[in-house]
């Protein structure tokens, strides 16, 4: 997760510089991709280690909430599915670099 972080905001700083950047744009967006990508891949691989590694877990809370909240003390199943909306919010940020990376190439 913490790679995943690190590299979102590496991909949000070159967004920057991309956007400021005021000839060759489709050099510059070139890497665009490939961080979200990375950053994709390092996402789903935590959140396949926190599943696997937590199965118990989801278990007592596909057969009660009470149970899981006092084997558990603590609620933190929120945060699970928040990181499986960001990883579905990362695979659609590729296909909108890709894009924007395609523009850049026939715009520019």
């Amino acid at each position: 997760m913490i790679i995943t972080l690190a590299l979102e905001i590496g991909s949000l700083m070159w967004v920057s510089v991309t956007f400021c950047a005021c000839c060759r744009r489709e050099f510059w967006i070139f890497f665009l991709p490939l961080l979200a990508f990375l950053a994709t891949l390092t996402l789903a691989i935590a959140l396949f280690i926190y599943t696997d590694n937590n199965k118990s877990a989801f278990d007592i809370l596909n057969e009660s909430r009470e149970g899981a909240l006092a084997a558990y003390q603590i609620n933190f199943f929120y945060s699970y599915y928040i990181a499986w909306a960001a990883l579905f919010m990362i695979i659609i940020c590729i296909l909108i670099g890709a894009f924007a990376k395609k523009l850049a190439e026939i715009c520019c």
